[in-house]
């Protein structure tokens, strides 16, 4: 490491291995998975940026950061059993992971899942969370550096490749601002593909077939070059206060993004959510989506659909009297808060499994929304409208709607957007709803610069 910058916080590192390495010699199984505080810290993202191992993971919300580079540990599930498999697997390492250093030493896992289990991408399974080799933690000013190693043959690579990492904590430097320079472009479906489905399904809502589907369309864009997905993260950071801000890093390619809506927050018994369902583009009063006769109806399916969910789980839940108006990035939102307090205590994946898909990216009733989202979208949608978060040993966690998303592969982005199609819905104007939504990334990406 280098010897020339922040001398104290090198040498606490390097004894930050040593530990590891000293624990890896003891028992047979399980994770090590040791900590320490650090000042002077980079900035997470220009860290995760920096380094070499292609598993990367960043997610950041006001004054807390989680950024996490290489694996130590993998979860993946699939099938509709995918949150209660996830759970189990996560208890068990839990259960045989050796702590030490600061009391806040716990494994953290961090990662997304699609939308449908049976559309998944090419490298983003149906599930998949990691434990970082190595996590960054800043929160309201302190920040956790987390080493964690698997004991077994791979421990002592895994060693040296953490040792890398943490030196990079020292020379990271921060990103510049550049965007991508983007060549071309087409929409999927085709925007009249996409016109006829939403005038297919409204006319099913006003037969009353079924009560509200989520339509969703994408944008493929070409670039000149390679897709800096760091600097795209840092832009769709500093556009979009208050988003939640997110990169899962793999081998094939990074899915992105800055997410307006809480999926849930789980801190110990007590589980937070939103509705968050009817959008205005920014400069306009308002007044004018708590006005709107559709808007409103939209955003009453998705209450009730969060809270009947919560109900079930819950022995109380709480949802504020009506929607506000809450303006994220380029974006206005009718959002209402929702809360419950769990009867019996359960991990994040078990609150994920009741409440994923919501109406407000799926539809309702959820089975007769997901049928026709299979049947008339001609699309995968991923981990589009899935979720991406982290969830720590104790089973408190956050998960994030994979909205305002992006997946990037070398010079290629995908871009998506969905509209909540109700009886009321015209096509032009939930054409240009997705249109809005698609800007923020547009301009994570330099498109119309």
């Amino acid at each position: 490491m280098p010897s020339n910058k922040h001398p104290c916080e090198i040498e606490r590192l390097h004894e930050l291995v040593d530990r590891a390495a000293a624990l890896l010699r003891v028992g047979r199984q399980g994770v090590v998975c040791v900590s320490a505080s650090l000042r002077g810290a980079p900035d997470p993202l220009s860290w995760v940026a920096a380094a070499q191992d292609e598993v990367r993971a960043y997610w950041s919300v006001r004054d807390h950061t989680i950024a996490g580079v290489g694996a130590a540990v993998r979860i993946s599930a699939s099938g509709p059993d995918r949150f209660v498999d996830a759970e189990r697997a996560w208890r068990e390492i839990v259960a045989r992971a050796t702590t030490a250093g600061s009391a806040s030493a716990r494994p953290l896992a961090i990662g997304g899942f699609s939308f449908d289990p049976r559309s998944r991408w090419r490298g983003f399974p149906a599930l998949r969370f990691v434990v970082p080799r190595v996590t960054l933690e800043s929160r309201r000013g302190t920040t956790l550096v987390t080493l964690t190693i698997a004991r077994g043959a791979g421990a002592v690579r895994e060693l040296r490749a953490a040792r890398r990492d943490l030196a990079r904590l020292v020379d990271a430097v921060p990103l510049e601002s550049r965007p991508a320079r983007v060549i071309g472009g087409r929409s999927v479906p085709i925007d009249s593909t996409w016109l006829r489905a939403v005038a297919r399904t409204a006319a099913d809502v006003r037969a009353r077939r079924i009560s509200k589907v989520v339509l969703a369309r994408a944008r493929l864009l070409v670039a000149g070059a390679p897709i800096d997905p760091g600097t795209v993260v840092a832009r769709l950071r500093d556009a979009n206060r208050g988003a939640r801000v997110f990169w899962i890093g793999t081998p094939s390619g990074s899915f992105v993004g800055a997410s307006p809506e809480w999926l849930a927050r789980l801190r110990g018994r007590r589980v937070r959510t939103a509705a968050l369902a009817g959008s205005l583009v920014p400069g306009l009063p308002g007044a004018l989506l708590l006005d709107s006769v559709k808007d409103r109806i939209e955003h009453a399916l998705v209450v009730k659909d969060i809270t009947g969910r919560l109900r079930s789980m819950c022995d109380r839940v709480v949802a504020a009297s009506r929607p506000v108006v809450v303006p994220i990035g380029y974006i206005q939102h009718l959002t209402t808060p929702i809360a419950g307090h769990l009867r019996v205590r359960t991990g994040l994946f078990g609150v994920t499994a009741r409440l994923h898909p919501t109406a407000a990216i799926a539809g309702a009733p959820r089975q007769k929304a997901l049928a026709v989202i299979r049947r008339r979208e001609p699309l995968a949608r991923g981990w589009y409208g899935g979720g991406v978060g982290w969830m720590d040993s104790s089973g408190d966690g956050d998960i994030a709607v994979a909205i305002r998303s992006a997946l990037l592969r070398g010079r290629r982005a995908r871009v998506f957007a969905g509209a909540g199609i109700v009886a009321m819905s015209r096509q032009e104007a939930e054409l240009s709803e997705t249109e809005t939504k698609l800007k923020p990334m547009l301009r994570a990406l330099g498109v119309g610069e």
